[in-house]
C-alpha cells in the first residue's frame, strides 16, 4: 500500500513537472491604429497641418499636428481623418506621419453658393500671418449671406479668435 501511494506521488510530481516545463505560444497583437481628425490649415509639398477641432487635454490649446503625406489632391479647408503611422514628435504643432488620409464631408448648406470648405479655404488665404491656424467655427448666416469663419493662432503668446466674414456674394454664382 506504502509503494502504491509513494509510485501515484512520484506520477503526480512528474506530470506537474512536465506541465510547468511546456513553452507558451507567444501571439503578437497589432496595436489599434491611431486617429486624428481635423481641418487642413496648411499644405507644404510633402505634408499637410491638421489642426484639430478640439482643445488639448487639461489645456486650453488646441492641438495641431503637421504630417507627412503623398496625396497631392488634398487642399486647404478640408477636414480629414488621418491614421497616424509611428512615432509622433511632441513639439507644438505636433510631427509625423500617416498611412492614409481620408477626406471626411462637412455638411454642405443648401442655401449657400460656396461649399464649407471653399469658406474656410479663402478665410486661411485672407489670414495667411496665422502660423498655426486653428478653425474654432464655420458658420454660414442665410439671411445675410455670408459665412462667419472663427480662426485663431495656436502659436500665438496669447491666442484670441478672429472671425473672418467671406460674403457670398463674391463667391459669383
Amino acid at each position: 500500500m506504502e509503494k502504491l501511494i509513494v509510485g501515484l506521488l512520484l506520477i503526480l510530481s512528474v506530470l506537474s513537472i512536465t506541465g510547468c516545463n511546456k513553452q507558451r505560444e507567444v501571439v503578437e497583437s497589432k496595436p489599434a491604429s491611431v486617429t486624428y481628425t481635423g481641418y487642413i490649415t496648411k499644405i507644404t509639398t510633402d505634408r499637410i497641418l491638421v489642426a484639430s477641432e478640439r482643445k488639448m487635454t487639461g489645456s486650453e490649446m488646441y492641438d495641431a499636428m503637421w504630417l507627412g503625406v503623398s496625396d497631392r489632391s488634398l487642399a486647404i479647408g478640408q477636414r480629414v481623418k488621418a491614421t497616424l503611422d509611428g512615432d509622433i514628435d511632441s513639439s507644438y504643432p505636433g510631427v509625423g506621419s500617416a498611412s492614409s488620409v481620408v477626406v471626411v464631408p462637412i455638411p454642405i448648406v443648401s442655401e449657400a453658393k460656396l461649399r464649407p470648405e471653399q469658406a474656410l479655404a479663402q478665410a486661411i488665404a485672407s489670414k495667411s500671418e496665422l502660423q498655426v491656424p486653428i478653425v474654432t467655427k464655420i458658420v454660414y448666416d442665410a439671411s445675410t449671406e455670408k459665412w462667419e469663419i472663427g480662426l485663431l493662432d495656436g502659436l500665438a503668446p496669447d491666442p484670441h479668435e478672429e472671425i473672418v466674414i467671406i460674403n457670398e456674394e463674391k463667391a459669383g454664382g
